[in-house]
């Protein structure tokens, strides 16, 4: 990812430079993606905007397959609509993965659908609606299946093992979770791999599993550091606190470091509900 944005400077150059307005799209596509992945929310919304200003259906439907196989606005939209979860503007990001649904599935583009279908679950996780994200990461799953698309399958298997523990079934929560990212790493995609870790951290501390739990931290962490993918960075010092806090560890010192660590990150992205997540574990254990 770090390796990425110099990249996409130079992408916004070049297209400027050509006045194509397709090319201009694909370089605030590059952009925005690459932006939320750095956990720069700001900058996501000001390219997916800059994106859907230039988006004209007619011209540039035809052209996803040679951009990441994948619609441009309904990308567009998608990335808005998760940075706005993440920074707590709730009724916006829904209103937005409701648009972007509607886009993707107006077009006879599966994967793009499948895509929309597993960013919108990641909208819905975030807000803690239970049910629509399983609602939306079953449709996928159904979709993934269908079209044989082994990516969106193993993201929707995840999200469905976080619904699972969220209505009490930890251990089903936890086999799913597992299973997307094993099959995750067959496919030697890392996309959203340190979201699923984060996910799995927190249902196998919910399980008391402390050190799988731990574990599933530290993968993600260092996944984040060495991948460049930070945009769940705040959640997994916020969860690391969280072991620190608890039995066998109870150290209250790196507990709190950890929390501090988790609101300075989630302060400098602007992912608010980050933010108040850690804040609220600062609270509880610290005082």
């Amino acid at each position: 990812m770090s390796d990425a944005w110099p990249l996409c400077g130079k992408l916004l150059t070049l297209a400027e430079k050509s006045g194509d307005p397709g090319l201009k799209l694909q370089a605030h596509h590059a952009a925005w993606a690459t932006s939320f992945g750095r956990g720069e929310l700001a900058e996501v919304c000001m390219h997916a905007e800059a994106g859907l200003a230039l988006y004209d259906a007619k011209l540039h439907q035809a052209i996803a397959s040679s951009y990441g196989n994948h619609d441009a606005c309904a990308c567009a939209r998608s990335f808005m609509a998760m940075s706005l979860a993440f920074a707590g503007e709730e009724e916006r990001a829904r209103a937005m993965a409701d648009s972007s649904l509607a886009v993707a599935s107006s077009l006879n583009d599966p994967f793009s659908l499948a895509l929309t279908l597993h960013f919108a679950s990641i909208v819905a996780q975030v807000l803690g609606d239970v049910a629509l994200a399983a609602r939306h990461a079953e449709a996928n799953r159904q979709l993934a299946t269908e079209h044989d698309l082994p990516m969106p399958r193993a993201w929707s298997t995840g999200i469905t093992g976080w619904c699972a523990a969220e209505n009490g079934d930890l251990d089903r929560g936890i086999a799913l979770l597992t299973e997307a990212i094993t099959t995750l790493h067959a496919t030697q995609s890392r996309h959203t791999m340190v979201y699923l870790l984060g996910l799995l951290a927190d249902v196998q501390m919910k399980a008391g599993r402390h050190a799988d739990a731990m574990k599933a931290v530290e993968d993600g962490t260092a996944l984040a550091e060495t991948g460049g993918e930070r945009y769940y960075s705040a959640e997994l010092h916020r969860l690391r606190g969280e072991l620190f806090a608890r039995p066998p560890h109870r150290q209250r010192r790196k507990a709190q470091a950890s929390f501090r660590a988790a609101i300075k990150v989630a302060k400098q992205q602007g992912a608010a509900v980050l933010e108040h997540r850690a804040n609220a574990s600062m609270r509880r254990w610290c005082g």
